[in-house]
């Protein structure tokens, strides 16, 4: 059988359906528009996802692929919120040694 005559696709348009992917992709989508790999939804699914990940890079249970991909938008994998260099209350307002 001729596969071009019955209309076989060649190139897949599907995209990877997998539940990592799926949010995966929305996270890269909020990372394009804001620059922000942090869901910025408190207790959204996707908030609880990248908590997941967190949680599984921790115990060493993300496959390097998958590290690959968060880490190529800039993904925090700790839960602590980033610092920001340029505020004042980066940096440390008591200081080590003697004091007045």
């Amino acid at each position: 059988a001729d596969l071009d005559a019955a209309g076989f696709e060649w190139v897949s348009t599907r995209q990877c359906g997998s539940a990592f992917m799926t949010s995966f992709r929305q996270l890269r989508d909020l990372y394009d528009r804001t620059g922000a790999s942090d869901p910025l939804e408190p207790g959204s699914d996707l908030e609880v996802w990248a908590d997941a990940q967190r949680k599984a890079a921790a115990k060493g249970k993300l496959s390097k692929e998958r590290l690959d991909y968060l880490r190529s938008i800039e993904f925090r994998f700790a839960a602590d919120p980033p610092s920001s260099p340029s505020s004042p209350s980066s940096s440390s307002s008591s200081s080590v040694g003697p004091s007045d």
